[in-house]
């Protein structure tokens, strides 16, 4: 597992998002919001932010973790 502010933790290659069944295997490019990856990818999440810091979206993680940039939720 990767831990928070460990500079050694591996960046991972893909994203494997599952949404109503389907799953979607997006690459990733570091730096990016699982918002901004999904629709690179033409994941289509329901959620009107652009900064994907809000949590509209109710992402679960299932493996891994990633943090949020902000949180104002």
């Amino acid at each position: 597992m990767i831990k928070w502010g460990d500079d050694t933790a591996a960046v991972p290659s893909v994203i494997v998002m599952r949404l109503k069944g389907r799953a979607h295997t997006v690459k990733y490019h570091a730096g990016e919001t699982l918002l901004e990856t999904a629709r690179r990818g033409g994941v289509p999440l329901s959620s009107s932010c652009e900064q994907g810091n809000c949590g509209t979206c109710m992402v679960s993680i299932v493996a891994g973790c990633v943090r949020m940039r902000a949180n104002f939720v």
